[in-house]
């Protein structure tokens, strides 16, 4: 089975934020695909209904038998990078946080560093002041900003459906390419 995870916080109030573009290319994802297909690829996509900094707890209760430390190929986080810039993408197997709250919170409360992660670029040109980053990914993105993601979306679900496959090094080529 693999778990697609897609991080945010829930309500209507962050819907279409910066920090929550994992949780909306899930959405973006089940739209674009039939139900054969998940069935097909033994598939689960995932939106946790809790806040960006809970993630993983929330997480913990779904997989009870994830053991510390343990490779967990099987599962990709799709979250917020504000270290990339906007329509930059990246996918990478373990590392640290980088300071993102929510893959801090996978961590910490399921002891695990071994997965995959779909890094999507929020960064505007001109670098945010730290003490005014959490304003930043709580913001809606700008017109814009919205076209560069509407150009970006297609090959982000292109390369979470060849991870759906079992192609995961083309899946990392796709995602990774300049």
């Amino acid at each position: 089975m693999k778990y697609i995870i897609g991080l945010g916080n829930p309500s209507k109030k962050y819907k279409n934020t910066r920090h929550n573009i994992g949780q909306d290319t899930v959405f973006k994802l089940i739209n674009s695909l039939d139900g054969d297909f998940l069935t097909l690829n033994k598939t689960q996509l995932i939106n946790p209904e809790c806040y960006m900094n809970g993630s993983g707890l929330a997480l913990k209760k779904l997989f009870k038998n994830v053991k510390p430390d343990s490779d967990n190929e099987n599962i990709l986080i799709i979250h917020d990078d504000l270290d990339q810039p906007i329509g930059k993408m990246k996918m990478i197997y373990g590392g640290n946080s980088g300071g993102h709250n929510g893959i801090k919170s996978v961590h910490s409360n399921m002891k695990i560093k071994n997965f995959y992660r779909l890094k999507v670029g929020i960064s505007p040109q001109i670098k945010v002041d730290k003490d005014k980053a959490p304003d930043f990914v709580l913001g809606k993105f700008t017109p814009d900003e919205k076209e560069i993601m509407k150009k970006l979306y297609p090959k982000i679900l292109e390369g979470i459906k060849l991870f759906m496959e079992g192609e995961v090094d083309r899946a990392v080529e796709v995602v990774n390419r300049k």
